[in-house]
């Protein structure tokens, strides 16, 4: 078991414990990939910004994602450095939070093995975990100086066991058909290896430049994989080329050509596609779902691999034309279909030997496959214009995001942007059953002629055509917490009392009694409630933003909070409550220092037995 106390930032005062079977702890601004949830406006702390790892000996491990910086016991954290009972912790470089780990072994057996966990498939960049592993995240929400009650944050975990021998039997199934795959794979890429000539491999190796962080202290990190589209511009992913907004003072973003010389050349400034955040932003403006066994009979369609995820990198120096790879035109990309022999290089060496030396002497890796699948980026079928989705065959790890796949005539077609995972008791593994992703190229085209935006704008109205079939969040959840919550006796459903649908602004600030507790927003409404009535209260905020809310009987008594209810996610809460007597309440809506657009109800049941 470990224990996580934090001694500095948003959530000062809070302790969060974790016990034996979260083998992952995840750090971070994500509620859906994390287990420590920091706010979202808090970017000193990254969207993931470190794990803990359980090793099989109840030890922890450090792991740290991409270039966020941070510090264990006053120095700057290694991959794989091990935690010591007591560690503190610093999360960046600049005012971050602190917290100190106490690890407590004692229900670690010492005679007997850990049994090993059975695999899970999760995407690359989500790798760490999702929603969907039951994290119970509440949010008790300030009523300071209004209701008395401080700010706290609940994080409990839980994590359901399957049946063991069902479990035995899957793995069984999943080792039999990664054999298949192993077998089909082999054949395959040699039939493509046949294609794709000697001098397109050449070419393909030679262009592949490493992107590197240079901090002010002259350590350097790998972050992914470049290549030359235009004399001055090199073409990656568009989460790669986002760590240039994350630099510190005295901090560099350069690309580097493979090999062991001393070229580099410093990003001057960068292009992301529009469409990267205008997806996310329409997949997170409410979420999906869709219908499945289990008992909530829903699940949370995470955003997966990100879509338009290309953009482009600015440099002064012109390079040769020697190594400026040529973009498949949309009708050749178009063309494309499963089975087609494809190659790509770059520097997959996350967690991989070598990977501390390829910021100093740059080998490419070349790998060869087949295009699996064409979807679009919800994983559906679609026409030829819309398959932007790029399924192949190719391994890959971290280092590789940006890296170009050439088809069998040396052009390039697609970005390798992302892969998948499972998820062991030392951390995540490549899954064997070989299914990568990248975007296509053509999307990197119409950034160069800058056509990226009327091109996003007019997808506009795809995305929501496509995903027509599939629950919006509001509309999936409150089904499912009304069943949840009906009371013996109960007859049909429960009649709406009030409803309000508005947005916390900024004159709407709630009182801070702690400096260093983040600035909270705040309404109270105010109730009459009847003696034997039975009211369920629920918030549900858009755009997934965290949202409180609390209910106080009029004589100052706080009486419940969302960090009493179980619920799967910060963005909805609610509180049940059947008056023995004739009372008074107050219920206060909150949320961080944002603009948080939110509709609020009372359910009242009839005939409940309470």
């Amino acid at each position: 078991m470990i224990t996580i106390k934090h001694i500095s930032g948003p959530l000062t005062g809070q302790e969060q414990s974790f016990g034996d079977e979260q083998e992952r702890i995840v750090i971070g601004r994500d509620p859906e990939l994390c287990q420590v949830v920091f706010p979202p406006e808090f970017t000193v702390v990254g969207r993931e910004h470190m794990a803990l790892l359980r090793k099989l000996s109840g030890d922890y491990a450090l792991d740290l994602f991409g270039d966020h910086y941070t510090e264990v016991n006053g120095n700057a954290g290694e991959p794989e450095e091990a935690i010591p009972n007591g560690a503190k912790f610093v999360l960046g470089r600049h005012g971050g939070p602190s917290f100190v780990v106490a690890v407590d072994r004692s229900s670690t057996s010492k005679s007997l093995p850990r049994t090993q966990p059975q695999a899970r498939s999760v995407p690359l960049r989500a790798a760490a975990t999702r929603a969907r592993r039951y994290a119970v995240i509440g949010l008790a929400v300030a009523l300071v100086g209004v209701v008395g009650l401080g700010l706290a944050v609940r994080i409990e975990m839980r994590k359901q066991h399957g049946d063991q021998r069902r479990a035995a039997f899957a793995a069984s199934q999943t080792a039999f058909l990664a054999y298949q795959v192993d077998a089909v794979n082999g054949a395959q890429k040699q039939a493509a290896g046949n294609l794709i000539s000697g001098e397109q491999r050449e070419r393909l190796n030679r262009a592949v430049f490493a992107v590197v962080l240079k901090d002010s202290n002259g350590r350097e990190r790998l972050l992914g994989t470049a290549w030359p589209v235009r004399p001055t511009l090199l073409a990656t992913n568009a989460h790669v080329a986002k760590d240039m907004e994350k630099l510190d003072k005295g901090d560099t973003l350069l690309v580097r050509p493979p090999g062991g010389g001393a070229e580099e050349y410093p990003v001057v400034s960068t292009v992301v596609h529009p469409g990267f955040d205008a997806l996310q932003k329409f997949e997170r403006s409410d979420p999906f779902y869709v219908p499945t066994f289990g008992k909530a009979g829903i699940t949370l369609l995470g955003i997966g691999v990100p879509g338009y995820d290309v953009a482009l990198l600015r440099i002064e120096t012109e390079l040769k034309p020697d190594v400026i790879l040529p973009l498949a035109s949309t009708a050749e990309i178009e063309a494309m279909a499963p089975g087609d022999p494809v190659a790509t290089s770059g520097y997959p060496y996350e967690n991989v030997m070598g990977q501390e030396v390829q910021p100093l002497g740059r080998t490419p890796e070349i790998q060869i496959g087949n295009v699996t699948a064409l979807t679009d980026f919800f994983f559906l079928p679609t026409d030829p214009a819309h398959s932007r989705l790029v399924h192949h065959n190719m391994p890959t790890a971290g280092g590789a995001s940006g890296s170009p796949i050439i088809d069998r005539f040396g052009k390039v077609v697609a970005v390798h942007n992302a892969g998948n995972l499972y998820s062991t008791a030392t951390g995540d593994r490549l899954s064997r059953i070989q299914i990568n992703y990248a975007q296509r190229a053509d999307m990197v085209a119409d950034l160069v002629a800058d056509q990226a935006a009327a091109r996003t704008k007019a997808d506009e109205a795809y995305w929501a055509a496509q995903t027509s079939g599939f629950k919006r969040g509001f509309d999936a959840v409150i089904p499912v917490l009304l069943r949840d919550d009906r009371p013996q006796g109960a007859t049909g459903e429960p009649a709406t009392s009030f409803e309000s649908k508005e947005a916390l602004n900024s004159t709407e600030g709630l009182p801070q009694t702690n400096a260093k507790a983040p600035k909270m927003r705040g309404k109270t409404f105010h109730f009459s409630l009847k003696a034997g009535s039975r009211h369920l209260f629920i918030v549900y905020a858009q755009d997934m933003a965290p949202v409180g809310l609390a209910l106080q009987i009029k004589d100052g008594r706080v009486i419940a909070g969302s960090s009493d209810v179980k619920s799967n996610n910060l963005w909805y809460q609610r509180i049940t409550f059947a008056p023995a007597g004739n009372v008074d309440v107050d219920v206060l809506i909150s949320s961080l220092d944002q603009d948080t657009s939110y509709t609020f109800r009372d359910y009242e049941w009839t005939n409940a037995v309470n």
